[in-house]
């Protein structure tokens, strides 16, 4: 039997868009490429043929009960189609976990293990739940690690969900857990840490972008902004509490106290001017631009960048050479 792969992201764009027709197309073209029969022309025609078969792959009872927790997504079940029976065959030929998980027992009647396959996405769902939660800050998000790993790590929940992009999202995730551990401790490698979770928070947009299962418009896209948000506000407080002004130390009526040789033409000197680091923070990456206000007066280097200093006061030298023409 051909191994097509399952088209989850038109599917699942289809019935996020409402256009079940499409979604029910692609379904249909999906099963009868993986039937490969030239008699099958319908969702059940190639459905009667996957059951029979000792090879069904088992993304095919996993998207079958996917499309039953749409309405009107699949054909009508009939005397005719025998949909009920086959869906139900093959679920539990090949998911037996999942019949499992949401309570068919063998002996009920083929209705009955129906109606709990039809539920059974809502119940995949109601673990997926703690994603789209409302998450105050970024230390709350960090203290729910542990819960959501083992939400993504539940057996059903990756057994149902592996076709619809599981793995990628939760890697990502692992990820970003980490960097948003590694923010919160506040380390001395802070600013690498910021980068990197940057970057991660950017790559998980981009896979919602790109996948937009239930997974993701449902669960992981909510996930995504929550920690948007508590980053932007622990961001915030950050800058806040570590803020740093950069002020010159030298009195405004004085000037500076050093006397210099402008009167000497032609004469090149190094300028020294005291700055001060003000604020519980620790400038970094500071440029010191050095302006004349006499056209006499040349710099070859005005513009300097100054290393990081000491939290409280630190004196930073600004060696221009200046020529002087009187």
């Amino acid at each position: 039997m051909a191994k097509t792969v399952f088209p989850a992201v038109s599917f699942e764009r289809s019935i996020i868009c409402g256009n079940l027709g499409q979604a029910r197309l692609i379904l249909r073209e999906w099963l009868l490429s993986l039937a490969a029969d030239d008699k099958a022309k319908s969702i059940a025609d190639a459905l009667s043929v996957l059951v029979r078969s000792s090879d069904c792959p088992r993304e095919v009872p996993i998207v079958l009960i996917r499309a039953l927790s749409v309405d009107d997504l699949l054909p009508e079940p009939n005397t005719s189609n025998q949909l009920e029976r086959i869906i139900v065959a093959l679920c539990e030929q090949i998911t037996k976990d999942i019949c499992d998980f949401v309570g068919i027992n063998p002996k009920s009647q083929t209705y009955e293990k129906f109606k709990k396959l039809q539920n059974a996405h809502a119940s995949v769902q109601s673990i997926l739940e703690p994603f789209s939660d409302l998450y105050g800050d970024l230390p709350s998000i960090v203290a729910a690690r542990k819960r959501l790993l083992g939400v993504m790590n539940h057996s059903v929940v990756r057994a149902y969900c592996k076709p619809f992009g599981l793995q990628e999202f939760k890697s990502t995730i692992e990820v970003l857990f980490s960097d948003l551990s590694r923010l919160a401790d506040m380390q001395p490698s802070f600013l690498l840490d910021l980068s990197n979770g940057e970057r991660t928070m950017e790559d998980f947009d981009q896979l919602l972008n790109d996948n937009t299962s239930f997974l993701g418009s449902s669960y992981f896209r909510p996930f995504h902004i929550s920690v948007a948000r508590c980053l932007s506000s622990f961001l915030a407080a950050v800058r806040s509490k570590y803020t740093a002004t950069i002020r010159k130390a030298w009195p405004a009526e004085a000037g500076i106290a050093k006397r210099y040789p402008l009167h000497e033409v032609e004469r090149r000197f190094n300028l020294t001017l005291p700055f001060r680091n003000e604020g519980n923070g620790t400038a970094t990456d500071v440029v010191v631009t050095a302006v004349s206000g006499d056209d006499a007066i040349e710099f070859e280097n005005p513009t300097l960048r100054l290393g990081g200093g000491e939290a409280r006061r630190f004196l930073s030298y600004l060696r221009n050479s200046s020529q002087a023409a009187m």
